[in-house]
């Protein structure tokens, strides 16, 4: 196992044995003199040739990483702030105790602890214990060393397996309203979803206006997988097949993009984190495996020291199983992305693309202008049932069924347009359903469907029919100050 390999952690320079002669002499220490605030850097080495380190890093999601090496890979995550903020406090506030002895015992490990202003101290842990307590041997550095005695819960608590507690149990650590994209992978779908202008767009499988506050949510439940409370991260087997990441059951990647200034320019800043899907983490099924990573680039190129992973974590399923991969639950459930208000022109077109009606709003209401009158009550109810299922009201469902997929019901088609003739919005219109649902109106734009139960849908239904079917307008109730 890894944690077996790894003991304690890293070659000790200088070898087995230390010679301290020519150093000035501290004085007796009754704690190891560092300040908790001050320190940058902690590394913990091992009689073994195996090192762990945690240091700071301010891009770190936690402000620390652990830095150690794993089956021949260097690897970085970041660790929890308050059980490295912990640990050092213990370490600064444990009482030494005087000792004097031979200068010549055997190393242990060795604690490098790197404050502000290039200091270094050092720890080394020696051999033999006496009464529960270990040999300590300090040595500051200008060489000036002392001997000292530490108690058994000091010399304990900087080992690898300790310090691999420290690890953040974050999966994808600061995924939140700042990403850029998201894109789920699973049960032979994928969608892929990018911020564009401060909204939220399905870019695949096909590219609608995106369900702004369902897409949040997501990233959301993404930022809520902790292994903290659900087995943490995996320090079992590192065979992909007892985790069931040889074949992922899905994959999630979310992408953030950062204009960071340096100086009097701005750099381009792109993370990425990736989450594999595995296995069931128990016989129960409340948990699974999961293989999370990130990485960083600065106009384009790799910042190889600012990788994060890949880790084997244990997680709830709850969050991750009200994920779903089919592109219909992040599409907007409004079809069109403009206001009603903002629609200042009707155009009905027949199935081969004839003009059967047109209609314009002026302030005292609509016409019909092909023939220059004044629109009937009918018309004007369907024009406003249609602006307001199309505009303003989210739909019953929506699907996605692909660009070869018709409308069983299909009547015409109906363009949004601006009062400056800017198309805002194309959709095929008809009418579709179920034996339970009754008649529902029906909106089409390219592969996806938006399905409305609305009650205004039957005035809607009831005008787009009698302008498909009338051929004679003069027959219809006019509605002239509408």
């Amino acid at each position: 196992m890894v944690a077996a390999a790894l003991a304690c952690v890293y070659l000790l320079a200088g070898g087995p044995r230390a010679d301290r002669g020519g150093g000035s002499a501290l004085e007796t220490l009754s704690r190891i003199p560092i300040d908790p605030a001050q320190v940058e850097r902690l590394e913990v080495v091992g009689a073994d040739g195996s090192a762990v380190s945690v240091e700071r890093a301010g891009w770190s999601p936690t402000g620390w990483v652990l830095r150690w090496s794993e089956n021949g890979r260097e690897i970085a995550w970041a660790a929890r702030e308050q059980r490295v903020r912990g640990a050092l406090r213990a370490l600064s506030s444990a009482r030494l105790g005087a000792r004097t002895g031979e200068d010549e015992e055997e190393i242990e490990a060795r604690w490098l602890i790197d404050s502000a202003g290039g200091r270094r101290t050092t720890v080394e842990l020696l051999g033999g214990s006496v009464g529960g307590r270990r040999g300590v041997r300090v040595i500051e550095d200008d060489g000036a060393a002392a001997l000292a005695w530490a108690g058994r819960d000091v010399a304990s608590a900087l080992t690898f397996e300790s310090m691999m507690t420290w690890r953040d149990g974050a999966a994808l650590a600061r995924v939140g309203s700042g990403a850029s994209s998201l894109s789920i992978e699973g049960g032979g779908a994928r969608v892929v979803m990018a911020r564009a202008r401060g909204r939220w767009v399905v870019r695949e499988p096909v590219e609608v206006r995106g369900n702004d506050s369902v897409i949040e949510r997501a990233l959301g439940r993404l930022a809520t997988l902790d292994g903290g409370d659900r087995g943490g991260l995996w320090v079992g087997s590192d065979d992909d097949a007892v985790t069931g990441l040889d074949a992922p059951i899905a994959v999630i990647e979310v992408e953030t993009v950062r204009r960071i200034a340096e100086g009097e320019t701005f750099v381009r800043e792109v993370t990425r984190q990736r989450l594999e899907v595995g296995g069931a983490g128990e016989a129960s099924g409340e948990t699974r495996f999961v293989r999370a990573s990130s990485g960083v680039e600065r106009e384009g190129e790799v910042v190889a020291e600012r990788a994060l992973g890949p880790v084997v974590l244990v997680v709830g399923v709850e969050e991750l199983s009200r994920l779903t991969s089919r592109a219909e639950a992040y599409v907007s459930r409004v079809p069109a992305s403009v206001k009603a208000a903002d629609v200042g022109a009707v155009r009905v077109l027949g199935d081969g693309g004839e003009e059967l009606a047109v209609y314009r709003r002026d302030r005292r209401g609509w016409k019909e202008t092909r023939e220059g009158r004044s629109v009937s009550t009918a018309e004007a109810s369907g024009i406003k049932g249609l602006l307001l299922i199309a505009c303003e009201r989210e739909a019953a469902r929506v699907e996605v069924l692909g660009a070869e997929s018709e409308i069983e019901g299909r009547l015409c088609e109906v363009r949004l347009e601006s009062l400056g003739g800017s198309v805002l919005g194309v959709f095929e219109v008809g009418s579709g359903g179920t034996e339970d649902e009754g008649e529902a109106l029906v909106l089409r734009d390219g592969a996806v469907f938006w399905i409305s139960d609305d009650p205004a849908r039957v005035g809607v239904l009831e005008w787009v029919r009698g302008v498909v079917g009338d051929s004679d307008p003069s027959a219809r109730e006019e509605n002239p100050e509408d």
